[in-house]
């Protein structure tokens, strides 16, 4: 994998176009994986400062310290925001690894680190140019946090998943598990929806951020897509059904949900058909 960012180019810098709606775009190279470097989940935002800045993670050489960095999208300069020290003994998907969530406009950015979930004000060390401590918002007593988070849009509560267990009798391989949502003020924590099976990329709805779309694990199920609403779905509901009537299976999962249920998206609605517009979008992976 490489870490690269697009930006447009200077209009001085571009060249000719056919439309003046057409910019030139130049990559800026950061470096790959085969140097640690790596970004966060792709349904998670990594820019920072407006989009001046991206933050990419570096997993130092003896595994035991995982880096967040904030780099100039021109690649001018770069400051450490933040740093969590790694396990190497444990599996590498979980513990070696962080994916973490920024709210654009406070510079807050959220992640979970061995089952725990912490903030930090990645915002402030930019400012700063000194790594901000993290703080523990949520102790996960010990249970599984798959390990994604999303920040609210308002920056002022953190919602994720949190596989709880006992196992579900009779579903092997399924256990209870619900959604979170932590406030970041106050660090109090209310279960929003709870589900007889394993959770996960639990995320807020840009255009109406009371839902929340959250996944069933399994690349075979065909209820994937989930959702919680206060008022439309408070338990939660299956919002997509991924089942095609010749018996095969829609490849449409674990994605952002990109326009609202039950409502008409209050923006960004261009080139989508009012007739779907009451739908559930889900991108694939």
């Amino acid at each position: 994998m490489t870490v690269a960012v697009l930006a447009p180019t200077p209009a001085s810098a571009a060249a000719p176009v056919r439309t003046a709606s057409r910019r030139r775009l130049a990559v800026t190279w950061f470096g790959d994986f085969t140097q640690r470097w790596f970004l966060t989940y792709p349904h998670a935002n990594g820019f920072l400062a407006g989009g001046e800045y991206v933050t990419i993670a570096h997993l130092e050489p003896a595994e035991q310290l995982v880096e967040v960095w904030a780099h100039a999208v021109d690649g001018t300069n770069s400051t450490l925001l933040f740093s969590v020290s790694a396990d190497p003994a444990a599996p590498q998907s979980r513990h070696r690894f962080i994916y973490w969530d920024v709210h654009l406009e406070s510079g807050i950015a959220t992640f979970v680190h061995l089952d725990k979930v912490y903030k930090v004000d990645a915002g402030a060390a930019l400012t700063r140019g000194v790594p901000a401590t993290s703080e523990l918002i949520y102790p996960g007593t010990g249970t599984n946090l798959p390990g994604l988070t999303s920040i609210h849009p308002d920056g002022g509560k953190v919602a994720f998943a949190h596989v709880t267990g006992p196992a579900v009798p009779g579903v092997p391989g399924e256990y209870y598990s619900k959604i979170v949502e932590v406030d970041l003020g106050t660090s109090v924590a209310t279960t929003l929806a709870t589900t007889p099976f394993i959770t996960d990329h639990a995320h807020y709805v840009l255009y109406d951020p009371d839902w929340v779309i959250f996944a069933h694990q399994g690349g075979s199920t065909t209820d994937e897509v989930w959702g919680r609403h206060p008022v439309l779905a408070p338990t939660g509901t299956q919002v997509f059904d991924r089942s095609r009537p010749d018996g095969t299976t829609l490849h449409a999962d674990r994605g952002r949900s990109l326009s609202a249920h039950g409502r008409e998206p209050r923006r960004h609605s261009r080139g989508v058909r009012r007739s779907r517009r009451r739908r559930i979008l889900a991108r694939a992976r």
